[in-house]
């Protein structure tokens, strides 16, 4: 069973259209494409993707846009406008910059870049199982909403300052460092918010991967 494919099922109409744009983009198809298997393994591992099942419907590609403000990744999770499909993107897509930087530390790499937006893409693909009330006393207010008043950065609270920006930046940074730590949380123990945060992420991953995975199969 090849679980662990890569995902761009229909390309993006920007690379049928010649090679030369390709030219913006540093990163390489098999480098991407070794990331994405990493971490799809990884959601295997905790129970979040089976073949055909839950979070396998989640594909990536590269984006021929560059970022104006220094985003190196997004995942596509709006309704798919007439000029998006046109450009070719699609719904339930992890899509990287062709002008990304991405760097060596926790946090900054491709992995972790992936592995973060894999967090918003499993909001999207089960948005009730995040509307449930483990989100909102975790984080603070419900996946979409934004804080009344942005919190200042405390590592003991936050992953990192990207985490103060909104709910959902809060979660995706604390599933990303789950899956990146899953194995050494204790590592987490002098950073008690942090720690608290991703126990709750580790419940909600068992729990969804016992009572939601079955239920969201590929037709």
């Amino acid at each position: 069973m090849s679980v662990f494919s890569w995902k761009s099922n229909q390309p993006a109409r920007w690379m049928q259209q010649g090679a030369s744009r390709l030219e913006l983009v540093s990163l390489s198809v098999a480098e991407i494409e070794r990331v994405f298997n990493r971490v799809r393994e990884e959601l295997w591992e905790v129970g979040l993707l089976e073949d055909g099942k839950y979070l396998d419907l989640i594909g990536c590609d590269r984006n021929w846009l560059p970022s104006f403000d220094g985003t190196a990744a997004e995942f596509y999770d709006e309704g798919v406008s007439r000029l998006d499909d046109w450009l070719g993107f699609e719904e339930g897509m992890i899509y990287l910059r062709p002008n990304a930087r991405f760097g060596k530390k926790p946090g900054e790499t491709l992995l972790d870049t992936m592995r973060h937006e894999f967090g918003h893409a499993w909001a999207w693909r089960d948005p009730a199982f995040f509307e449930r009330r483990w989100f909102r006393a975790c984080f603070g207010a419900a996946y979409d909403e934004v804080w009344c008043e942005t919190p200042a950065f405390d590592r003991t609270e936050y992953i990192s300052v990207y985490a103060t920006k909104m709910p959902k930046e809060d979660f995706a940074e604390t599933f990303m460092t789950f899956l990146r730590c899953r194995n050494t949380l204790h590592r987490f123990d002098r950073r008690p918010g942090v720690r608290a945060k991703l126990a709750v992420v580790e419940q909600a991953i068992k729990q969804a991967s016992e009572t939601r995975l079955a239920r969201f199969a590929i037709c």
